[in-house]
């Protein structure tokens, strides 16, 4: 009726959205329709630079989806921040509008600000089935963000077990760095990523790659407790005695945050009692009498300064 008496189908509100944007919001497809027949602007955006297309596609709704796109939308739209259409598709884990935007042209390898694609996306919050999809359409699997962070760097940080394993298959760089030099095992073993650490070593990812301060897996998961993850490491010949930059051993960081059983695992592969780093910590604990006895029946040399008290 409102349309039938002159009402402006692009009129807009104070955050610049037409009705054609409010629509697509709720998932109103007739109105949608409605609108489009009257000569809505189908690539119009709002304050935001949302387009109804986007709006679509963060809502899941493949009807309207496929309605713009056949009524001319944009399929590289972007909005704030430079994500695309395929983007905002990828992070609803939405398979058939990440399948129908690439089959009407969607870049695959579509970058927004901070340089993410949309497989980034996917091996970051681990959605298996899009990331599949997106490999099999060509994405970029050693593509890297502004930080450096390829695909299977935050896949592995954040323990995708599958995405991981998927990229792998696929033929992803092992050993690809950040612009800090973290590998994908220095950060599945600094977050105790056991699966996923097994699954690098078994492609041959190197034991003892360094970041830029470095830090090699073993000190990352000695620090942290990853008692899993150290032998893992150790079994695959990490070097015991590995310094980072300030001189800091495993044995200093696991003795320093109270980690008893990784000091008595790394002792018994040889790890140096006597180390000192930069600032003078000595390779002995300071959180506990077990961690002191630990040290004494392996015979540490007298260490100045040091007084068993607690034995």
């Amino acid at each position: 009726m409102l349309l039938d008496r002159g009402a402006s189908v692009d009129v807009t509100d104070l955050d610049g959205s037409t009705p054609l944007i409010r629509a697509s919001v709720h998932g109103h497809v007739d109105i949608m329709r409605l609108l489009l027949d009257h000569g809505a602007s189908v690539n119009v955006t709002d304050e935001l630079g949302r387009a109804p297309l986007i709006s679509a596609c963060g809502i899941g709704h493949v009807d309207i989806v496929r309605m713009m796109l056949d009524r001319g939308a944009s399929v590289d739209a972007t909005h704030r921040r430079g994500r695309t259409v395929l983007h905002v598709g990828v992070l609803e884990s939405n398979v058939d509008i990440a399948r129908m935007l690439l089959d009407r042209g969607a870049s695959v390898d579509a970058t927004d600000e901070r340089g993410r694609t949309p497989l980034i996306d996917a091996s970051r919050y681990g959605l298996v089935d899009v990331a599949r999809m997106l490999l099999d359409r060509g994405a970029s699997m050693d593509v890297t963000d502004e930080y450096g962070r390829t695909p299977l760097l935050d896949a592995s940080e954040n323990g995708r077990v599958d995405i991981v394993r998927m990229l792998l298959d696929h033929g992803a760089s092992v050993d690809a760095t950040d612009k800090y030099g973290r590998t994908p095992l220095l950060d599945a073993s600094e977050n105790g990523r056991v699966d996923i650490a097994r699954m690098l070593l078994d492609h041959g990812a190197s034991v003892d790659a360094t970041d830029k301060y470095g830090r090699t897996p073993l000190l990352d998961a000695s620090e942290n407790g990853r008692v899993d993850i150290v032998r893992m490491l150790l079994d695959h010949g990490a070097s015991v005695d590995a310094t980072d930059k300030y001189g800091t051993t495993p044995l200093i960081r696991a003795s320093s945050n109270g980690r008893v059983g990784i000091v008595r695992m790394l002792l018994d592969r040889g790890a140096s009692v006597d180390a000192t780093d930069r600032v003078s910590h000595h390779a002995f604990p300071r959180n506990g009498a077990e961690q002191l006895s630990v040290i004494r029946r392996n015979f540490a040399s007298p260490i100045p300064g040091l007084v068993f008290t607690s034995l």
